[in-house]
């Protein structure tokens, strides 16, 4: 009897290094885990403002552990994973991920078989070229 695949919501920032390599782990093993990865575009700044926790970019010791956690995760998971020299620069000088979150919610209303490429596309432009 075929196992049924277990639903898994993915709530994601593309400004989230972790979320990245979250979706490539998932997606390297959904098929081996038997998920049905469902992914959900959600906006990390509205969540940091409300749960009253601050960035890495406001707090130096996070930003250090952070920096020292993602080389580490990259290694463990071997996903390439090249962090911007200026990122904290980029998500508090260049703004949020808002719009491209926007924009990637829509895609899930009305094109949700897309959201998959474009979220990963928008996470190389950001941890690949360097460019946002």
């Amino acid at each position: 009897m075929a196992k049924v695949p277990v639903l898994v919501e993915f709530f994601y920032d593309i400004i989230s290094p972790y979320s990245y390599l979250a979706f490539e782990v998932l997606q390297r093993y959904k098929n081996v885990w038997r998920i049905d990865l469902r992914m959900k575009p959600m906006l990390l700044a509205g969540v940091m403002k409300s749960s009253g926790n601050a960035p890495p970019a406001v707090v130096p010791n996070k930003g250090i552990y952070m920096a020292q956690d993602l080389r580490r995760l990259q290694a463990y998971f071997q996903v390439p994973l090249d962090l911007p020299d200026n990122l904290m620069d980029i998500i508090m000088k260049k703004g949020s991920s808002l719009n491209a979150q926007r924009f990637l919610t829509a895609v899930d209303i009305q094109k949700p078989e897309y959201v998959e490429s474009i979220s990963r596309a928008l996470w190389l432009r950001l941890y690949k070229e360097v460019v946002l």
